[in-house]
C-alpha cells in the first residue's frame, strides 16, 4: 500500500529510541526528516492512530499468484470458490483479481480513503 500521512511528524531520532508510541505521529527514525515512497521501516505510525490515507494498492515484482487468486475467490465468494477449486480456470481467476485491483486503485484516485492502524486481535 502507497499511503500519505498529513499528520504530526517527530523530529529525526535515532534507530535506538523505542519509548515513543504517542498515536496520530509518524514517528521519523531515518534521522534525516527525508520521507521516501517505500517499505521504509524506519518510519513508525503508532497503534491507535487515524487518518492514514490510501493512496494506491500495489503487488510486488513476485507476487505469489496463487495467494492473491485465493484470497480474491474467498473475497468474492459466490461461484469463485467452486471454480478455484476446480482447477481450471486459474488464469481467468487471476485476470478478475488482478481486475479487481486494478479497479479498487481507480477508486482510490477518485474518492479520499482513510485507515486507521489498529492491534490485530
Amino acid at each position: 500500500m502507497t499511503c500519505e500521512w498529513l499528520g504530526s511528524v517527530s523530529q529525526p531520532l535515532r534507530y535506538d529510541v523505542h519509548n515513543h508510541h504517542t498515536p496520530d505521529v509518524l514517528f521519523d527514525f531515518n534521522g534525516s526528516g527525508k520521507h521516501f515512497r517505500n517499505n521504509d521501516p524506519r518510519y513508525f505510525l503508532p497503534y491507535g492512530s487515524k487518518g492514514l490515507i490510501v493512496k494506491k494498492i500495489e503487488l510486488e515484482d513476485n507476487y505469489d499468484r496463487e495467494s492473491l487468486v485465493q484470497w480474491w475467490v474467498t473475497f468474492e465468494g459466490n461461484i469463485y470458490p467452486y471454480l478455484y477449486k476446480t482447477g481450471l480456470f486459474q488464469n481467468y481467476l487471476l485476470r478478475r483479481a488482478l481486475n479487481h485491483l486494478h479497479e479498487t486503485n481507480e477508486k482510490l484516485r477518485s474518492r479520499l480513503v482513510k485507515i486507521s492502524v489498529l492491534r490485530g486481535m
